[in-house]
């Protein structure tokens, strides 16, 4: 029985590291009433440029006792998510002029997402023990906003957060529902932050 049990667990190992590796497609449109709040903004700006100079999130692991980060590969990546995000969001938030003397960029350095193993899940008993327990789910956000004037920088805010949520790890199907709901917080936060943090101190 130990025997059968074990295998099983193996078989679900597997079936995580074959998750990380087969993108997930993943339905976002539950949280896309984010994007879509209506802000009574008077900003005029002559352009808003974003640039997504985010890498792929990687897999990464450090040494035996500390965190195994596995990337969520997903059809779409999330970095291009946010970048559409944020195309859509600044759409409605801002007024497009183009005889305004202030325009914005937006550059995205960063948008990993991943889900985390704690340090005694590698040991292998252990790791074979924690599948389907509840791990980590992450997004890390780094990115800049410049404010210009004459084409030139006059004043910038650099936003650097994560965002956390607890979820199944074990197979595609836990993923795929876990990063729904990441999305949907990391939409709730970010927006929020920007409005209140950037478009409200700033303009």
């Amino acid at each position: 029985m130990f025997k059968n049990a074990l295998v099983g667990m193996m078989m679900l190992v597997v079936a995580v590291l074959a998750g990380c590796a087969t993108p997930i497609i993943a339905d976002l449109s539950g949280s896309d009433y984010n994007l879509s709040r209506k802000i009574n903004s008077n900003i005029k700006l002559s352009k808003v440029n974003v640039r997504n100079l985010a890498p792929e999130t990687k897999f990464s692991t450090t040494n035996p006792g500390s965190q195994t980060h596995f990337a969520i590969r997903t059809e779409t990546q999330f970095r291009k998510t946010l970048e559409d995000d944020i195309k859509r969001y600044f759409d409605q938030a801002v007024q497009i002029d183009t005889l305004a003397n202030k325009s914005l960029t937006i550059t995205i350095k960063s948008a990993d997402n991943y889900f985390v193993w704690e340090g005694n899940s590698q040991v292998p008993l252990i790791a074979l023990l924690s599948v389907g327990s509840d791990v980590d789910y992450i997004i890390s956000l780094k990115i800049l906003f410049e404010i210009e004037e004459n084409n030139k920088v006059v004043n910038s805010y650099y936003y650097d957060d994560i965002v956390t949520i607890k979820g199944k790890g074990a197979v595609n199907s836990d993923i795929k529902e876990a990063y729904q709901k990441l999305v949907a917080e990391y939409r709730a936060k970010f927006f929020s932050d920007i409005e209140t943090m950037f478009l409200k101190r700033y303009f």
